[in-house]
Order: structure tokens, then sequence, then C-alpha cells
């Protein structure tokens, strides 16, 4: 009897001990609730273990096949509520739901599988979970492999040195994937390194130097020999020059612009025939451009239909672009086109080469009398002057303009006036002793004239100058010689132009007193 109250009592103190033990246990989270100032009472069905800060997504593996299955486990929800996994679409660029779960009580999904629906297409693809009560988020990147190689081109044609771009798949992930021509030397063209989904984004093939035809393009493996072929374009180069001007003068310059060239290929330019030494060489620029300001300069033996040739070291056939050289068309007018020997005059001309020396000529004389240069435009103002000779004959004096740089022979004449020479007194008759000036026309303009008493060998008894018309009006005074009795000849000769005029003075003896007888 002792013996069983004995066990009754200690079966007793162990189930008092499990009680004491479960409910320890149950008053522990309000416990640590309370001792961080966290309410007492219960906090719904959206609470969250405070053990699990972040959720968090774990793929079981992270590259898989397209339209096969992948495994995932998320942990970090709410204890029992739902969690959606969706995964981005690359056509729509959003979210789709792919699968749905619960969370257990410590907000965990473990060792979920989900089937990859046929739109997920291979590459790096999100994958996000949801969570439909806490909100929670969390993502991963799955990379999913084309469960055959694929290749796409964003154009199946390109042009000589140009380039082409290209998507493609179906590799193993991280080897090295070539691309090459089939046709010709296996040259490999461009390389690129498959990501984890097997897959290149994007390849940029240049085709430089490749000649024009059809090709089939090579994309090979270097570890799995995969191997695809698609046939592409290339089209022939086509170049073409615009000229800067299509009709110049001579001394003016022809530049062009150039376009459609291979990338820094080296361009010759020629006059008229692709033979011989080129006028320039020049490279095209990166974008197959090339300009030149000035490619020809012309020359007045180039007047007429001239042409550029530009040949290409890559691009095939030449290009002949056609401009005219027009000739010079200069002309003058002189400011006086007539006057006595010594007149002043002086040119307007145009139609010149720019800059050019214009070089005046008399009839008769080899040396210019004036050299004129040019404006840049060609032409000239009130310039050249120069004197007609003083001894000039009256009659036409030829005036000959020839141009250095344009060629230009141009003739005009120049009306030179001879008046018959005059020489005047103011008075005409006196006694010996008169004082006396002279006046003249018919000399040349500006000279000095002498007056000689008697002839042209008599002593110089005056002076005087003429105008610009040939003519004096006044001389320095001179007087009659005293105790002459006979008329008196006086002679005017010009210094430069040699003409002669003569005028007598009369005499005039006084009437002598007579004297009675």
């Amino acid at each position: 009897m002792i013996s069983i109250i004995t066990t009754f009592l200690g079966m007793r103190k162990r189930l008092l001990f499990l009680a004491l033990l479960v409910t320890i246990i149950g008053l522990y989270p309000f416990l640590a609730g309370c001792q961080r100032g966290a309410p007492a009472e219960s906090r719904g069905a959206t609470s969250i273990p405070d053990a699990i800060v972040e959720p968090s997504l774990s793929l079981a593996a992270s590259t898989v096949w397209q339209n096969g299955d992948f495994g995932l486990s998320v942990e970090g929800f709410a204890p029992g509520e739902a969690v959606v996994l969706r995964v981005l679409d690359e056509e729509t660029k959003g979210f789709k739901d792919v699968g749905r779960a619960k969370a257990d009580l410590e907000g965990r999904i473990n060792e979920l599988t989900i089937e990859l629906p046929s739109w997920v297409t291979s590459g790096a693809r999100k994958v996000e979970v949801l969570g439909q009560s806490s909100g929670r988020r969390a993502e991963s990147t799955l990379y999913v492999r084309a469960e055959k190689p694929w290749l796409s081109l964003a154009a199946y044609a390109t042009k000589q040195d140009g380039k082409l771009g290209l998507a493609t798949g179906g590799f193993e992930p991280g080897e090295n994937v070539s691309a090459f021509f089939e046709q010709g030397p296996q040259k490999v063209l461009a390389m690129a390194v498959a990501d984890q989904a097997g897959n290149v984004d994007w390849l940029e093939i240049g085709v430089r130097g490749v000649q024009a035809g059809q090709y089939n393009l090579i994309l090979l493996g270097e570890t799995s020999q995969t191997r695809l072929t698609e046939p592409i374009v290339i089209t022939p180069r086509v170049a073409w020059v615009d000229l800067h001007t299509y009709a110049v003068g001579p001394g003016g310059a022809v530049g062009f612009d150039g376009h459609g060239f291979a990338p820094e290929e080296n361009v010759r330019v020629f006059l008229d025939e692709p033979t011989g030494t080129p006028l320039l060489e020049a490279a095209a620029d990166d974008a197959g451009n090339v300009t030149v300001t000035k490619a020809y300069a012309a020359k007045p033996s180039d007047v007429g239909r001239r042409r550029l040739i530009f040949v290409g070291e890559l691009t095939n056939g030449n290009i002949s672009t056609a401009f005219d050289v027009m000739a010079f068309t200069p002309s003058f007018q002189m400011t006086t086109y007539s006057g006595p020997p010594g007149t002043e005059t002086s040119f307007n001309g145009n139609g010149f080469a720019p800059g050019e020396k214009v070089h005046v000529f008399l009839e008769g004389r080899e040396q210019p009398v004036a050299t004129i240069e040019a404006g840049l435009d060609g032409s000239f103002t009130d310039a050249g002057r120069f004197m007609v000779p003083r001894n000039a004959n009256g009659g036409n004096l030829g005036v000959r303009l020839m141009g250095d740089a344009s060629g230009a022979r141009l003739m005009q004449g120049f009306s030179v006036v001879r008046i018959q020479p005059f020489l005047g007194l103011d008075v005409y008759a006196g006694p010996p002793g008169t004082v006396v000036r002279f006046r003249g026309l018919g000399f040349a303009a500006g000279e000095n004239v002498k007056i000689h008493l008697g002839n042209r060998e008599g002593p110089t008894v005056a002076t005087a100058r003429t105008d610009l018309e040939g003519r004096f009006a006044a001389s320095t005074p001179t007087g009659v010689p005293g105790g002459t009795t006979q008329d008196v000849a006086f002679t005017a000769i010009g210094e430069e132009s040699g003409v002669e005029a003569q005028v007598r003075f009369q005499v005039i003896l006084p009437v002598q007193p007579s004297q009675g007888r």
C-alpha cells in the first residue's frame, strides 16, 4: 500500500513539472515582448516572427532548361500567409504569376517545385515571391537555357564595311562563341562569351574589307561545338561626291565632300583621267566621309568642261564629277579718253583674276607706264594713273592692258588732241622798252614754256607753265629791247613737247619834233 502511494506521488510531481514547463514556454513570447515594450495582446494573422528580418528567395539551381521545372525555398513571410510566385515576361516587361503556395507557421516555404510556362524564354529571368498579406517581397535571377540553339539577326544584309548585329543562344554557359563566314578563309570576325544561360545577348560583327556578295554566317561554340548558320548579303559600297562649286574661274578653287567610302580608306583625286600623278590623296574618316576644301586650282589654260575623278582603294569603280572652268571676261574703261599731250588718265576694270597684276602699255613702247593690282574680286577703280607723253603726236594713241594670271590682252585708244600752237601778247605794238606779257595754247599739258627773243636760238626773256589743256594765260613780264627800230619777234618753245609758236611786236618809234629854221 505504501509503495503504491509513493509511486503515485512521484508521478504527480513529474506531471506538475511538465505542466510548469509548458506554461513557461507559452509565456516566453509574451515576456520577451513586454521586455521590448511590445504590446502583450495578439498581433493578428499578418504578424511575422521577430527572428526573421528580411524575406529571402533561394533557388535550388540557378540554371534550368526552358519548359522545365525549378525548385525554390522562401522565408521571412508571415506565418500561414499566401505567397505568389512570379516571373518577369521579357515581351511585356511585366511580372506574371507562375504559382502560389502557403507559408508555414514560421513564414517559410520549403522545397517548392514550379513548372516553367512556355512563355518564359531563354536568358537571365527575374523570379519574384510576394506575400499577399504582409506585402513582403524577395527576388532572384534564374538562368533559363534554350532547348535548342537559336540565332536572330537585326538585319540580314549590310553594306561593305558595315556591321551585323545579332543575338544567339543554346550554347554552353561561359563558352567562347566565334563568328566567321563559311566562304573563304575562316577568319574570326568576332567573338563573345556565352552567359550563364548559354546566350549572347548582343554581338556586333564588322565586315570591313569583305567583298560584296552572299555569305553564310557561322556561329560556333568552342566547347559544345554547337554550330549555327544563317545566310547574309553584303551589298556593294556606294560612294558619292558633292563638289563645293560646279563652275569656277581661273584661279578659283574646287573642293568636295565625299561620302560612302570605307572607313579610313585612301582616296586619290585625278583631273580628267585616272592616270598619272593624282592631284592629291585624302583619307576618309571612321564613317567613310572625306572633305577637302581645295582639291584643284583652275588655270587659264583649263577653260572648259573638266572632271574630277575619285579612286578609292577599297570602293569598287571610279567616281567622276564634272565642273566648268569659266574663262575670264575682263573689261576696262579709261577715266579720260581724249586730251592734249600731258593729259593724265586712269582705269576702272573688272573680270580680271583675283589679285592679279595688270600692266599698262602705250603703243610703241615696250615698258609699261603703270601696273595695277586687281582686288580679290578681280576689279579695280581709278587705278594705274599715267600721263600721255608730252611729245605724243596728235591722233589715236593705243593703250593696252595685259593681265598676268588671266592672260587678258585688251586694247583701247586715247585721242591725243593737237591744237595749232599759238603765242599771243597783251600788247602788240608800242615804242621800244614796252613791257609785254605772253599767252599761249597748243602746248603739252603741264609743261614749262620758254619764250625767246627772236628765234629759238635767242635768249630766254620769259617763262610760263601750261595748264591741263596745254594753255597759259600769262607769263613773266619782259620789255621790248630799247633802241630797236624794227619789229621784234618772240618765239615760245615747249620744253617737253618741243612745240613752237611765234609772235611779232610792232615797234612804233616816237615822233621826233621838227627843228625851226
